[in-house]
């Protein structure tokens, strides 16, 4: 199941949501609360996509409270433990730490909280709260995978809609894998071709066949701001190539598929030497010389100046 860090993205709408209970009728987007005059020092928080804030549905299945929603219950600045759902459908449970969501629909879902005054007498309070479960719809049903990368079947879900999808390859085997993370799948993608996904909701109902064609992460270009102005390197710092251009790819988070080579125009002013995956260009000699830089069907050219800085000079 995916966990969705609403706190940061939120955070601004939760701290305009926090209800202090009054003698009248106080509304907002996503609640209805009612209390009397003895509750004004009563507070409730409950926001999260679990419900429906900013439009936000789930889709039908079973969800850890703490990844989908938060309650916050306060009296006079005191934590109160003692609440509970109503959700007046056999189609939807919730309680303090899981709710389970058996069919599409919209929901209603009252939050009691009882909790003592200073002279010990009970207080109830409620709040009136929205749930909407839907069924999967896609945007589409194709979808380009890269190799190294991963994809995820809930990114072609139509809408504001989060939950957890069941996932299986019909046809594909050596192209993807699956890996299971957090109630939800990621899908692997292996070598070149094409791939069939079926994909369900939490209960295996609603299935829809997904085409997942995997490719390799192809150079798009390669970009240099030494082109025209010539890069000073000095003899005691190599310069490593990487911090001298910017390799563009399909997929910015996917391993890059073509090998980057750089070779140099005069190796006795600056060498090339391969370190890892990348290089460092050396200075030599004074003097200057063009690295030619290749990746794939893409080529850029690098001016360099080299200096020399050794010793001899530091000691003069």
């Amino acid at each position: 199941m995916k966990k969705l860090g609403f706190i940061g993205k939120l955070a601004a709408s939760l701290l305009a949501s926090v209800m202090v209970f009054s003698s009248v009728l106080a509304t907002n987007s996503q609640a209805t609360v009612e209390a009397s005059a003895a509750q004004s020092d009563f507070n409730i928080m409950a926001e999260g996509e679990l419900f429906n804030i900013q439009g936000y549905k789930i889709l039908p299945g079973k969800y850890k409270i703490d990844d989908y929603a938060m309650i916050q219950i306060y009296y006079k600045g005191y934590p109160v433990t003692n609440y509970s759902f109503n959700t007046h459908s056999n189609n939807l449970k919730i309680t303090k730490k899981v709710a389970t969501a058996k069919k599409a629909g919209k929901y209603k879902v009252t939050l009691t909280a009882k909790y003592k005054t200073k002279s010990g007498r009970t207080e109830t309070a409620t709040r009136n709260l929205k749930v909407h479960v839907t069924n999967p719809t896609y945007k589409k049903t194709e979808a380009t995978c890269y190799i190294g990368g991963k994809f995820l079947p809930e990114s072609l879900l139509k809408g504001l809609v989060d939950g957890s999808l069941k996932c299986s390859i019909v046809d594909g085997k050596d192209f993807v894998s699956l890996k299971k993370k957090s109630g939800s799948y990621e899908v692997i993608g292996k070598a070149e071709g094409t791939a069939k996904l079926k994909v369900t909701d939490y209960y295996g109902k609603n299935a829809k066949t997904i085409t997942l064609n995997v490719k390799p992460n192809h150079c798009t270009g390669i970009k240099s701001e030494y082109s025209k102005d010539a890069l000073d390197i000095y003899s005691s710092e190599p310069e490593y190539l990487d911090e001298c251009i910017e390799i563009k790819k399909a997929d910015e988070d996917t391993p890059l598929a073509d090998p980057v080579t750089a070779t140099s125009s005069n190796p006795e002013i600056v060498n090339v030497e391969k370190k890892g995956d990348s290089y460092k260009l050396v200075s030599v000699a004074e003097g200057d010389a063009t690295i030619t830089v290749t990746c794939g069907d893409h080529t850029a050219k690098i001016l360099v100046h080299s200096i020399m800085d050794d010793d001899e000079d530091d000691d003069e």
